[in-house]
């Protein structure tokens, strides 16, 4: 992860020695602030963030519609007739989070009112597998019949996995599962489902976007690419 700390840093020390441009991934803090806004604009090259971009205003921006993704998995669900559901989601409150967390929560708003029953649950602490197990325990204790669970990312969804294993549900037949990124999902057994985040449609324009302010003949404006996710169901 990335912090106004160590961006400042890293972007003075890559302009230092010449770069043509930063792309800033995983910026974890919740506000850009102005120290590292003015080294940034100071650097002289084009710089772009991924994802998480609270208060980047002014600068080169790719965004993945993280509310489409968590609202098209947990339609999903809704479609196959679960009526006991469950989010696990991380604590720190960024963008992406109320983003993913939204999305559940919009689906959940389009079902007639008490014919689903849903709970979000919050793993404190480092994301981990263990983190989301207990997280799963305590909502299982509260609601015995969830059948359907959405996480926040693979690593949470492992961690659900681990539990249903533990306790005779079977994946999918009993609880059908489903992370978000899609970067372990399809390793786990059985593999679940999962919110592809579009990773080369990122990579090639964060690279077009520096590419255009090579051209010396324009003088590119800061601009802001949508993307959007992709629900890979196993």
């Amino acid at each position: 992860m990335v912090n106004n700390e160590t961006l400042a840093a890293h972007a003075k020390q890559l302009s230092a020695i010449g770069v043509c441009g930063l792309i800033a991934c995983c910026f974890n803090d919740e506000h850009l602030d102005e120290k590292t806004r003015n080294v940034l604009d100071k650097s002289n090259v084009p710089v772009v963030f991924i994802e998480r971009t609270a208060d980047c205003y002014g600068f080169n921006r790719i965004l993945v519609d993280n509310m489409l993704g968590t609202y098209m998995a947990a339609k999903h669900l809704l479609d196959r007739g679960h009526k006991h559901l469950l989010y696990v989601t991380k604590k720190r409150p960024t963008e992406v989070e109320r983003s993913r967390t939204g999305g559940f929560l919009k689906a959940m708003g389009e079902v007639p009112e008490g014919s689903v029953q849903y709970q979000v649950m919050t793993c404190p602490g480092v994301i981990s597998p263990a983190a989301a197990f207990t997280a799963v325990k305590e909502a299982y204790e509260q609601d015995p019949e969830i059948s359907g669970i959405m996480c926040w990312n693979d690593v949470y969804a492992s961690g659900a996995l681990s539990y249903t294993n533990q306790h005779g549900l079977n994946v999918p037949t009993d609880v059908e599962i489903i992370g978000s990124d899609d970067v372990m999902a399809g390793e786990l057994s059985p593999p679940l489902s999962s919110v592809r985040m579009p990773l080369e449609e990122i990579a090639l324009s964060a690279i077009e976007i520096i590419d255009k302010y090579q051209e010396p003949s324009d003088i590119p404006v800061a601009r802001t690419v949508s993307l959007e996710p992709q629900l890979i169901l196993r």
